[in-house]
């Protein structure tokens, strides 16, 4: 057992040894980039409403306020799904924001966010 002591007078104490528990896998599938090299990619059309939930007015430094910005709803969005910014992606935990330039693609376990260089 280590003590450590920080700007006051109290000591803290800790174990140097870690335990764990967990599953290991063999294999966890494609990298994103080898599944990128793979993909039927499809663009998603700002205007098609297919995919589309909504849309939001939406200021952005680059560009200004952008009154028709596109919500998709990530479990509506399948693998291929390609979304060129400026959109949001939302879902129940999380809202991406994909400013103008900036391109999203859906791959299996991931979103590929590829940022105007």
């Amino acid at each position: 057992m280590s003590c450590l002591k920080f700007f006051s007078s109290r000591e803290v104490k800790f174990l140097e040894q870690v335990r764990g528990i967990g599953k290991t896998f063999d294999s966890l599938g494609k990298t994103v980039f080898e599944e990128l090299e793979t993909l039927d990619a499809k663009l998603i059309e700002p205007s098609s409403t297919n995919k589309r939930d909504s849309t939001y007015s939406v200021y952005f430094e680059s560009v200004g306020k952008v009154d028709d910005t596109p919500v998709y709803l990530l479990p509506s969005l399948e693998v291929g799904d390609v979304i060129q910014g400026p959109a949001m992606i939302i879902d129940d935990t999380q809202t991406i924001v994909v400013i103008p330039g900036a391109e999203v693609t859906v791959t299996t376990n991931h979103l590929y966010i590829k940022l105007d260089s």
